[in-house]
């Protein structure tokens, strides 16, 4: 009779011991997925601040470009084009969208999203070094508008 007791505890320690490397194992994975995520999105994981990279114009103007994905330009990959200037593009992605309209034809526009996603920042520093902006510096911000202003209190 005894056995039957010392069988559940037994039973309950391995279901428990499987409950802990569980959750450890999906710990693990939650942590490794948010830095991959953060990664992607061009955030250092351990201080939550994104890079950025600063240009700036021959008459003083500059502009702060975020490395990494652009979640903008994903969701919104017309609009995003045009409020960026980048006016070929912005043709392409109105010639495409409006024959996919006209013919119905089922393309995801997530195709779109993804490739401004991972592509767009790129195509805003190629846009800024075509309109003569030189690249100056990387820095970590939390925001375009603060890696703006550390440029600023680095300069003076």
């Amino acid at each position: 009779m005894k056995e039957a007791p010392r069988l559940k505890n037994k039973l309950i320690l391995i279901v428990m011991k499987g409950i802990y490397i569980g959750s450890y194992i999906s710990m693990l994975t939650i942590n490794f997925l948010l830095a991959f995520f953060a990664m992607l999105a061009g955030r250092n994981p351990t201080d939550g601040k994104k890079s950025y990279t600063i240009f700036q114009h021959p008459d003083s103007r500059i502009s702060a470009v975020k490395n990494g994905f652009n979640w903008t330009a994903f969701f919104f990959s017309f609009f995003w084009v045009l409020i960026k200037k980048i006016w070929v593009h912005a043709a392409i992605v109105w010639l495409i969208g409006t024959i996919i309209g006209v013919l119905a034809i089922p393309v995801p526009a997530i195709l779109f999203g993804l490739i401004y996603g991972f592509k767009g920042n790129e195509l805003v520093r190629k846009n800024l070094l075509d309109r003569g902006y030189k690249n100056k510096k990387d820095i970590s911000a939390r925001n375009p508008d603060d890696a703006l202003g550390i440029f600023y209190d680095g300069k003076h």
